[in-house]
């Protein structure tokens, strides 16, 4: 009827048809068409207007447009239907709760007692009570309230009440937190479809993420981004659940969950990836520990979408170094060797172009070029140049100049009082095997001389007698020993050197990286190296 009556043409200074669809609309569920006939010209300054704007802006959980709109419609709050009035109250009393207004809340619900509450609005008006004894920390009357409204019907505002006294007694701590989440579960399967719904998904999935149910708990947000796109409940949990993701692979409470487990959770919920540097950081942190248990294929995958898509100049050149790594320890040196030419720079921090050398010269001797691997050192010195040098030098069968690069990057170390550590005797026999294959009977008896104390008391004693005492190149024992020595893969002692120089298995704070929780697929086993010579 309004309709046709506006179709027809209604005088230019006729508001009421406007304010009439407005209600019919409002009354409808329909908010866009009701603030559609609201923003008429003859309405904008009608306090009549104001009043059922408030109502619709309280509908649609626009609190803050809400509140001005009655504080506009106070003057006629009187003047209006006696049902309208309530409606006006009602969401008048919702809208200064949700703005955290609690006297204003009970200024206004206290109009009630002239305006009286018929048996519809009941259980309305009992959640609006336990809502202002909570928010006045009457818990007590509050429960009261809720378990009343609660009993009345079947009505979204029953199902409000069960809710809000099941979160109430959450928050006082009366019930388990894992008999919360099972209410809750319960409770969001039973009731859909409004921000009722929304809030219970809001608080069950904060308490998945206090229950490290990491998955639950973005299933959660999938679930309220469904139902309740717009509402502001789900942005805050949309914060919330971002704020959680980043914790899981950014904090300590991450290394509860398996390399495997984080890593599925993170490909299903990318989405949730902060853009910027602690994204980046996020994405770093996961690849290293899927190194750590040699997921290494899809530690190279994070890392080359970060090379790829996220980053640019020295750090781009720095994680394209990490990267190069993961492939070379996944035996594909070729592939390291493109990401490090692809990702090359003129101008990098020398800490940067230095670890980046290391790695393109192993991955250069991987592939057989020795000697210009051995050039792509020139310039570089250091203990880790020299053992590196010395891998290549060994790879190349120049044994003499392998252990004097051994010898070179050990330096005083047999003036010291400490014992040899594993790797280190390692090392030292090696040398000595080196020498003697270099038929270097000078170097050898130096390196006797310095070595022989410290290797006296060691596992490796006999096997050093052995080799530096005789040039028996021939005789069983040599071989066996100089198999022994080669067949230690040089390749993973290189990349632990060199994650410990550059912090690769180390996060930000220096705290060595959780011992991995799920067993390492098996590795591709290498051929112990044929004896030198």
């Amino acid at each position: 009827m309004l309709d046709t009556i506006i179709a027809d043409g209604v005088p230019s200074d006729d508001a009421v048809p406007y304010l009439m669809r407005s209600m019919a609309w409002m009354e409808l569920g329909r908010n866009a068409e009701a603030m559609k006939d609201l923003a008429h010209p003859l309405l904008a300054t009608s306090l009549d207007a104001a009043a059922i704007r408030g109502i619709v802006h309280a509908n649609e959980d626009r609190w803050r447009e809400a509140r001005e709109n009655f504080a506009a419609a106070a003057g006629v709050a009187g003047t209006l239907p006696i049902d309208m009035q309530r409606k006006m109250v009602l969401a008048a009393t919702r809208t200064a709760l949700e703005m955290r207004d609690s006297k204003e809340a009970a200024r206004v619900f206290s109009e009630f007692e002239t305006i009286g509450v018929p048996d519809e609005l009941a259980a309305e008006v009992a959640v609006l009570a336990g809502r202002i004894a909570e928010s006045e920390g009457k818990m007590g009357d509050a429960l009261v309230a809720y378990e009343r409204a609660g009993r009345m019907n079947e009505s979204p505002a029953a199902a409000e009440a069960r809710f809000r006294a099941l979160a109430a007694r959450i928050g006082a701590g009366k019930i388990t937190r894992d008999q919360a989440i099972g209410d809750l579960e319960g409770f969001t399967v039973l009731w859909r479809g409004d921000r009722t719904e929304a809030e219970a998904l809001g608080l069950l999935g904060r308490l998945y993420v206090d229950a490290n149910r990491y998955r639950d708990a973005f299933r959660t947000l999938e679930a309220a981004t469904i139902s309740h796109p717009t509402s502001d409940v789900t942005r805050t949990l949309q914060q919330t659940m971002t704020g959680a993701f980043a914790d899981l692979f950014l904090e300590q409470r991450g290394e509860e969950l398996s390399a495997l487990e984080a890593l599925g959770i993170f490909y299903d919920y990318s989405a949730l990836v902060p853009v910027g540097r602690r994204g980046d950081e996020m994405i770093r942190r996961l690849a290293d520990r899927l190194i750590s248990v040699d997921l290494l294929e899809q530690a190279s995958e994070l890392l080359q979408h970060q090379v790829d898509k996220r980053l640019q100049g020295a750090a781009r050149a720095q994680v394209a170094a990490k990267l190069a790594m993961v492939q070379l320890k996944n035996r594909k040196p070729d592939k390291a060797l493109r990401t490090l030419r692809a990702t090359s720079l003129a101008e990098l921090p020398s800490e940067i172009r230095e670890q980046r050398l290391l790695l393109e010269a192993r991955a250069t001797s991987e592939t057989g070029r020795h000697d210009l691997a051995l050039e792509l050192l020139e310039g570089l010195r250091g203990k880790e140049v020299d053992r590196l040098r010395a891998d290549i030098l060994w790879a190349a069968k120049r044994y003499g100049e392998s252990a004097e690069a051994i010898e070179r990057a050990y330096g005083d170390r047999w003036q010291s009082f400490a014992p040899l550590a594993d790797h280190e005797r390692h090392d030292i026999l090696k040398a000595a095997v080196g020498y003697a294959l270099g038929d270097d009977k000078l170097g050898l008896h130096r390196f006797r001389g310095r070595y022989a104390a410290k290797m006296a008391d060691s596992p490796d004693r006999a096997a050093f007698e052995a080799v530096s005492t005789s040039f028996g190149l021939d005789s069983t024992d040599f071989k066996d020993i100089a198999r022994a020595v080669s067949s230690v893969d040089s390749l993973d002692r290189f990349l632990r050197d060199y994650r410990t120089r550059y912090g690769d298995d180390k996060t930000s704070d220096g705290a060595e990286p959780a011992a991995p929780e799920a067993p390492a697929p098996p590795r591709q086993s290498r051929a112990p190296a044929p004896a030198p010579g």
